[in-house]
């Protein structure tokens, strides 16, 4: 640097120390690039991002036509009723499987606990057939029996796990699968916990596509050799297919850039225990016509009875005893019976077995009659053919294919994160490795290649000591639109160089010495050359709350406003007396009062499956059937609104206890059930979920209906017509609420059914028989049945309204009484 003289009575300037000496311009690059070494190179958080962000621009991965899922999902879940399901019924799947040969079935689930459920269905009643004692069936271990139906299946490959201590974890010891027919599923998550690559094999041990794909055609000459630098698919070197390793031995998943369910073929699971239960169905009708001697003797259907025995035999030798070629014989049989009763099961041939069914002793004897006998066949008929086409459909789906079982639901948790997906099957992975090994087969793909850190960096640190000269001695602006030209032209340079020849940089380690060199220099020259000025910053505020920005990230579609129309049931209460309640404590217990009950009253709303709409004043507005959809809805809000009934001794006794009042509440509510709007209502800024609509403001009148009927639950028509015999109620009539335009026929809950009185219960009938006879104008019988209900009930507020009533109708004292006209708002 050179010397700087300073004269008496004048400042020097920083200014005077610039140009810089060249060797800064050297040395600053090289600076940073040791930095970028040291600090940010590898896999850091902004790192990954950059890598996910530069796979938008790659070509798309082709999907292989060889691979299919077969999901364990919501249908196939659904249709079974349970979850986990038996492991003898999966393995019955998968020996089904087996039958439209897929190249191989890979099972993605983990049977690591010990299972104490049981023989299945289709084993047990198999057995018991076969004269094997109840007993023994009953206290089997499953476990063992499942490791047989796996052994006896050759294309199965099952997942494997490394844990914490390094061993290799199959299945349960139980079940006793050897690890030899198993890959493991350990993957490299990175730190922010995104499956980007895989350790192809640890020790002897190939990941489980890998294996699927080995054990696929084993006297294939395509074999797998891992160096260290790729894997190759045949003789590693020149001479075979490459498959690059990064420099700490995973490998690059090529991820499909299609979601799960859109990527490869998937089949819902339940697909087998349909042609299951079809395959039963089937031979269970043609067991039950031969037992009738209602097909011909030694014909093809009892031939094909008896393969189908034997086939049934096989398939109980390949599940007990781990064989193969059992396994192999049920199908062939298997296909041999359906054959066979195919043909012997046509048009014509039941139309032959009909006329020659005037000889049957169970048709003389009038036991069977024969008219009942061409709708089974017929359906025999029918369940055969639907029978080979859902086989036709399956095995074009899963013939020389490789079948990946995976449990997919929508609670499943064995899911992971792509670069592309935050909500990926975690199965999907090993669908993305076997696509890289068939696409390597294939010749015709290339590979995204990491290039070296050494050949990274070096390229990084050119172009930034490139670029630090050019902008020595230049102004401020010119420096900044040369660096940021460079930064424009390199990350172009990226891209070409990843779309279009698979060659990967690791972008920070190309990117930092350019950057901060660049960046560096450009604010020494500033000060130096514009010392007398200063750096001006400004901030930027975020005004979207953390609480917003969550949800739009997890659900954004619940942020919009608006909102469904669905059926719901909706409950309003309100305390009986609540003004003159109010008035005997100050407003500090008032207030903790009624945060007492509306404590014990909203958990019975919610325990119920209600929401909570709002609070106003005393009273407390819920809905049943939203945001979840429930069919018990009706059912739930009234329990709901008799635990709350039931609640009152409780709460009265703790008020007492409390506040020092010896004043009982009772709370009186109003259900109607019928099609509502739910959803988000209110403005952008703040909204709120509730429901809106006739059936919201009809539950509204009938709860103020209660204070003229002197009754305590009412409910709707609808919501009435989805109670079970479980509630207790009773028909009051048609009510006319107000600015409700048509009259309401209304019912009373008289709480639980088991809890009423036998003089209750007959009461409560005389009135519903009392009411109806009235609105039949049958007055007369209205008067007795009520009365026959007050002398059951003398001291029933309601009872004495409707006699009240109908005796002012019978003398003339009013015109009408139903409907009831109801003027509390």
């Amino acid at each position: 640097m050179k010397n700087v003289k300073i004269s008496a009575g004048k400042r020097s300037k920083f200014i005077d120390l610039f140009p810089l000496p060249i060797y800064l311009y050297l040395i600053i690059p090289f600076l940073f690039a040791l930095i970028s070494i040291v600090f940010v190179s590898g896999d850091n958080r902004v790192s990954l991002f950059l890598y996910d962000s530069l796979l938008r621009f790659r070509q798309a991965v082709p999907q292989s036509e060889e691979i299919v899922f077969l999901d364990i999902d919501d249908a196939a879940v659904e249709y079974k009723g349970e979850w986990p399901w038996r492991r003898t019924d999966l393995g019955r799947y998968l020996m089904e499987l087996e039958y439209f040969s897929p190249k191989a079935q890979i099972l993605d689930i983990n049977f690591d606990l010990t299972s104490n459920r049981g023989l299945s269905g289709f084993l047990s009643r198999e057995l018991i057939r076969r004269g094997y004692p109840l007993e023994s069936i009953v206290e089997s271990d499953e476990d063992p029996v499942f490791g047989n139906m796996l052994r006896s299946i050759p294309s199965l490959e099952v997942a494997s796990y490394i844990d914490s201590d390094g061993n290799l974890n199959v299945l349960s010891d139980s079940i006793e699968y050897p690890s030899v027919n198993s890959g493991f599923v350990n993957t490299h998550r990175d730190r922010d916990s995104i499956l980007r690559r895989f350790h192809p094999r640890l020790g002897d041990e190939w990941i489980l596509g890998i294996t699927s794909f080995l054990n696929a055609e084993p006297g294939s000459a395509l074999e797998l050799t891992l160096e260290s630098d790729a894997l190759y698919l045949g003789a590693s070197g020149e001479d075979g297919i490459r498959i690059p390793r990064r420099e700490d031995g995973t490998v690059l998943i090529e991820w499909p850039d299609s979601s799960y369910a859109e990527s490869f073929l998937h089949i819902g699971m339940e697909v087998l225990p349909q042609l299951i239960d079809l395959q039963n169905v089937i031979w269970q009708n043609v067991d039950l016509l031969i037992s009738y001697g209602l097909l011909p003797e030694n014909g093809d259907a009892e031939q094909a009875a008896a393969f189908y025995e034997s086939a049934i035999i096989n398939l109980l030798s390949a599940s007990m005893s781990a064989d193969p070629e059992g396994l192999q014989r049920y199908f062939s049989l298997r296909t041999v019976a359906e054959e066979l009763l195919r043909s012997s099961l046509s048009r014509e041939g039941i139309q032959t077995i009909i006329s020659d069914l005037d000889e049957n002793p169970f048709i003389l004897s009038g036991e069977i009659g024969i008219e009942e006998v061409e709708p089974v066949l017929l359906q025999i008929n029918g369940d055969l053919q639907r029978l080979a086409a859902l086989q036709s459909e399956l095995r074009e789906s899963v013939e020389d294919r490789y079948a990946i079982i995976a449990y997919s639901t929508t609670g499943s948790t064995d899911r992971g994160a792509t670069p592309y997906f935050s909500d990926y099957v975690n199965a999907g992975m090993f669908a993305s490795i076997l696509n890289m090994l068939l696409l390597a087969e294939e010749g015709a793909y290339a590979f995204l290649q990491p290039q070296p850190a050494f050949l990274t960096l070096g390229l990084g640190l050119l172009i930034a000591v490139l670029i630090s000269l050019l902008i020595r001695k230049k102004p401020v602006l010119f420096s900044l639109s040369v660096v940021l030209g460079a930064i424009l032209a390199l990350a172009g340079f990226q891209i070409v160089a990843i779309r279009f020849l698979a060659w990967y940089f690791e972008p920070l380690t190309l990117f930092f010495p350019l950057i901060f060199s660049g960046l560096s220099i450009i604010i020494l020259q500033f000060f130096g050359t514009e010392g007398e000025k200063r750096w001006l910053y400004q901030a930027f505020g975020r005004y979207i709350s953390q609480e917003f920005i969550d949800l739009l990230v997890d659900q954004p579609e619940k942020l919009k406003l608006g909102g469904d129309e669905r059926e719901i049931s909706m409950m309003f209460t309100d305390i009986k007396d609540f003004s003159g309640l109010a008035q005997l404590l100050n407003p500090t217990d008032l207030v903790s009062l009624l945060n007492l009950y509306f404590t014990r009253m909203s958990q019975i709303i919610l325990d119920h499956g209600g929401t909570i709409d709002k609070y106003e004043g005393d009273a407390i507005v819920a809905f049943f059937g939203a945001p979840i959809e429930n069919e018990r809805h009706a059912q739930q809000a009234v329990e709901a609104a008799i635990e709350m009934q039931l609640a009152y001794e409780d709460i009265n006794q703790e008020i007492q206890a409390q506040f020092g009042i010896n004043r009982p509440i009772q709370t009186r509510i109003g259900i109607n059930t019928g099609t509502a709007l739910v959803g988000n209502l209110g403005t952008d800024r703040r909204m709120d979920y509730t429901a809106m609509g006739l059936a919201v403001n009809t539950a509204s009148r009938l709860e103020g209906a209660n204070k003229i009927l002197q009754t305590g639950i009412l409910v709707s028509q609808r919501t009435y017509e989805q109670l079970d015999e479980n509630i207790a109620s009773r028909f009051i009539g048609t009510v006319k609420l107000l600015g409700i335009d048509e009259a309401v026929a209304s019912y009373e809950v008289r709480g639980f059914a088991r809890q009423s009185s036998q003089s209750r219960r007959e009461a409560d009938g005389f009135v519903s028989e009392s009411v109806r006879a009235f609105l039949n104008n049958d007055i007369d019988k209205a008067m007795g049945d009520i009365q026959a209900a007050a002398m059951r009930e003398p001291g029933d507020h309601l009872i004495r309204v409707l006699s009240t009533m109908f005796r002012k109708y019978r003398d003339g004292e009013i015109s009408r009484v139903f409907p009831l006209a109801i003027k509390l708002k």
